[in-house]
């Protein structure tokens, strides 16, 4: 045998068991030819995502996911020649991010991986890498305008910020027929399986009432199914921690910070879905989740002008048969740090409709904790004003009775010398006659809670949210999402930009209290309390908001002829269509 052709075969088979080697133990290419130390937890993950057909990983913050699928990628396409990769994100740029990580730091590590990558380009609008063995990596945008693409990998970095429709109709049709290395021509290996193409999705935690928890609880369950590769694994900030990733004293810091956000940090440190509830929550987070559609809610003069004025979240003149409602509810704090009252306010826009029912529309909401009784007077009653309010119901049984009082006689602003007239009951005729003034308008309502009262408001409100009559603010992240593509919202400074975002905050916060209230059954009345150490002053001005509201819209069918007549004054129907308000268009 030729000396030359000896050594080739030599050759091609030593490559053949060093291809072999590294394949069933990837992580130590990513050591032994690209030079990254990798952690056990990355190491372990690493593997999963060469042997798992479906890829999910939810990860906390620090843990470098985009890094590790940045390693992934280029492991993936040295060691199977030819393959194609789309790295699609919430947007183009967050797709770009893996391949600016094989650019700036993989690449410049690695003499080896210098050597396999013939072009690279981490710009946002042409992001790829092309191998000299015919790999390709290829950053996508999630939109219909991606249409077309193949690859064989397909991985969505912060899925859960991608559309349903989008991920189903455009980028899980990418996968191309499977990679058909040249040797499966040959009769002898004619008859092999071909490479099964995978999906891996990286993200945090999120809500869970959006489809990506759905999409990890299934996924999960497919695990248990040995015929099937599934992998989904959740790391929380704890391993970030252990192994040296981060640092103990950032994480309380974090804590600590006077900006902190329990359920974000729940979310993107923890690794926790926020709202999963319990199955038997008399609130069910799914249906709380399809009415949160307000993209701009409204801003009191006091703080829009802290944000920059925009004028999204001006408040919007009142439309023709359009209703406004304030409420208040006044909690005492029990912890010994707040040992001021805690005051949940709520406006609610109702606007009619063709049928002659109304939308609710929750276009500002706000918790404040600490204030005299006399400065929450002058803040209800600022708020009544500003925002052209029609009603304004408080709980006069309990804490509330002091801000009923206040508002019976004339408010005085200390700082603008503005005087407001004074405010009577219209539905409790003792406390009227407190109110001295004759002429005072007479739009409070006054609740004086009891049991069926109490039931009456929970089976409302949990019927709104069932019909979609109600319209709470997105969510945080999405706000976020959105504002950034705004120009006063990034001329904004962090803490501003926090202020901005403060609305859709306090509404996760309305959600939190509502999927953790504990339902109890006195007799024929269903009644709501809050766990231990929690509160539910949100739920209760909702509540006796939405409830208010009914009465008024019954009272106006009434009036009108197309009838709710008492046994109806429960009923919900279909959820109408409603135009703007900034609502989300599905």
């Amino acid at each position: 045998m030729d000396e030359a052709v000896k050594r080739r075969g030599e050759t091609i088979d030593a490559a053949g068991a060093w291809i072999a080697f590294y394949r069933a133990n990837p992580h130590r290419l990513a050591k032994e030819y690209l030079h990254v130390n990798l952690k056990l937890f990355q190491k372990i993950l690493l593997n999963m995502m060469f042997f798992a057909h479906h890829f999910y990983y939810i990860a906390s913050r620090g843990q470098g996911k985009t890094f590790l699928a940045a390693v992934y990628c280029v492991v993936r396409c040295i060691l199977y020649p030819g393959t194609l990769i789309c790295i699609a994100a919430g947007n183009r740029r967050q797709g770009a991010l893996t391949i600016a990580k094989i650019e700036h730091h993989l690449l410049q590590e690695s003499p080896e991986l210098r050597t396999e990558i013939s072009a690279i380009s981490s710009k946002d609008i042409n992001a790829f890498v092309t191998f000299r063995n015919g790999s390709v990596i290829k950053a996508v945008t999630p939109n219909d305008n991606s249409r077309g693409e193949r690859c064989h990998v397909l991985i969505v970095d912060e899925f859960r910020m991608v559309k349903l429709g989008i991920l189903n109709d455009v980028l899980r049709k990418f996968p191309a027929t499977p990679r058909r290395p040249k040797y499966l021509d040959k009769p002898e290996y004619a008859d092999l399986p071909l490479e099964r193409n995978s999906e891996i999705f990286l993200s945090s935690a999120y809500f869970a009432d959006h489809w990506s928890f759905s999409a990890v609880q299934g996924a999960a369950s497919m695990m248990l199914d040995d015929t099937k590769r599934f992998y989904v694994c959740g790391l929380p900030y704890q391993i970030s921690v252990a192994e040296g990733l981060l640092s103990k004293e950032y994480v309380e810091e974090q804590m600590m910070d006077a900006t902190f956000d329990e359920t974000m940090f729940l979310m993107e440190w923890a690794c926790e879905w926020f709202g999963g509830g319990s199955d038997n929550s008399f609130f069910n987070i799914s249906d709380i989740g399809k009415t949160r559609l307000i993209q701009y809610p409204m801003l009191p003069q006091a703080k829009i002008h802290e944000v920059g004025n925009p004028k999204q979240l001006r408040i919007a003149p009142k439309e023709n048969g359009e209703i406004r409602i304030l409420s208040v509810d006044v909690a005492v704090m029990g912890s010994t740090r707040h040992k001021n009252d805690a005051t949940a306010i709520f406006i609610n826009a109702m606007r009619p409709t063709k049928s002659g029912k109304y939308t609710r529309n929750i276009v500002y909401l706000d918790a404040v904790e600490g204030m005299h009784t006399a400065d929450q007077t002058l803040l209800v009653r600022k708020l009544y004003d500003e925002f052209a309010c029609d009603w304004l119901v408080i709980d006069a049984k309990g804490n509330g009775i002091g801000i009923v009082d206040g508002l019976l006689r004339e408010v005085n602003d200390a700082d603008t010398g503005e005087i407001y007239p004074a405010l009577s009951c219209y539905n409790n005729e003792e406390i009227a006659a407190r109110c001295h003034d004759r002429t005072a308008k007479k739009v409070i309502w006054a609740i004086n809670a009891g049991a069926q009262f109490n039931h009456e408001c929970a089976m409302l409100l949990r019927e709104a949210f069932r019909s979609g009559t109600i319209r709470l603010p997105i969510n945080e992240v999405e706000a976020e999402e959105m504002f950034q593509g705004e120009k006063w919202f990034k001329g904004l400074s962090d803490s501003a930009q926090i202020k901005a975002i403060l609305p859709f905050i306090q509404t996760t916060r309305l959600v939190d209290e509502l999927i953790k209230l504990i339902l109890e059954v006195n007799g024929q009345w269903v009644k709501l309390r809050e766990r231990s150490g929690m509160r539910k002053d949100r739920y209760s001005s909702l509540a006796y908001n939405i409830w208010v509201s009914k009465q008024l819209e019954n009272d106006l069918l009434r009036r009108s002829g197309r009838g709710a007549t008492n046994s109806e004054q429960f009923k919900f129907f279909t959820a109408p269509r409603t135009r703007g308000w900034g609502l989300l268009q599905e």
